[in-house]
């Protein structure tokens, strides 16, 4: 164990602990790997990661969760020329240090927890937090210092613009142009679009636009700046 690491023990009740180990598997996320998050949530001020690693489960996208990977990342490695350095924990490093990688469809990647990574992919995640399309080689035939940060960039995929649009009853309408109407029950229960959008609204603080609707053809345009989720697919939003 790296002298820089420290075993963390408390006491804690046995029903609430049961219920964090539960909601941990869901998300796909070792308890530990949890715990970890919620311990730099309180060091740095911030549970921005925090709440994406427990809310992710509910995006239903099967995907790898960003935030935890993102954390293990920098807990488990250090990168330096385009190589990754293992601090600690398990896995087989060379006699340099450096992370053991393995090939799968042509593409140098590392084991974590069972599944294989991109190094490409990773180094990415490690520099800017987040990966919103694919990660290429400028230079693909480079032998040395493929996977340095210069040598990598991104290819956006285009994303789809959700809006939410909502049938105001003639009392709501009322209320809406006398400046009364601020928030919104959406029911969004077997649209994964709009589910997503407010997802993201809750946990990253992306805006929606939103389109009102009225009898006699009226409409009004609005911004969804805040959603709490009451139950699945269910949401009260604040508008602007």
């Amino acid at each position: 164990m790296s002298k820089k690491m420290q075993v963390v023990q408390f006491r804690a009740d046995a029903g609430v602990y049961r219920r964090a180990q539960e909601r941990s598997d869901e998300c796909g996320v070792k308890f530990n790997d949890a715990m970890r998050a919620a311990l730099y949530a309180v060091a740095e001020g911030d549970v921005s990661q925090l709440s994406g690693l427990i809310c992710s489960s509910d995006s239903g996208e099967g995907e790898v969760n960003r935030e935890w990977l993102y954390r293990r990342c920098h807990d488990l490695f250090e990168y330096k020329d385009g190589k990754l350095i293992r601090k600690y924990g398990s896995g087989r490093p060379s006699a340099e240090g450096l992370v053991a990688t393995r090939n799968r469809g042509g593409e140098d990647c590392i084991l974590m927890h069972g599944k294989h990574y991109p190094i490409k992919d990773i180094i990415w995640l490690m520099h800017y937090g987040i990966i919103s399309g694919e990660v290429a080689y400028k230079n693909p035939t480079r032998i040395n210092d493929k996977h340095t940060i210069e040598n990598l960039y991104l290819i956006p995929i285009e994303k789809k613009e959700i809006f939410i649009k909502e049938k105001l009853k003639r009392s709501d309408k009322i209320a809406f142009v006398a400046g009364k109407l601020r928030a919104l029950f959406i029911n969004a229960c077997g649209d994964a679009d709009t589910i997503k959008a407010i997802d993201q609204l809750i946990n990253n603080g992306e805006t929606i636009p939103i389109i009102l609707e009225g009898e006699d053809n009226w409409a009004a345009y609005r911004t969804a700046i805040h959603a709490s989720k009451i139950n699945d697919g269910q949401y009260v939003i604040s508008m602007s």
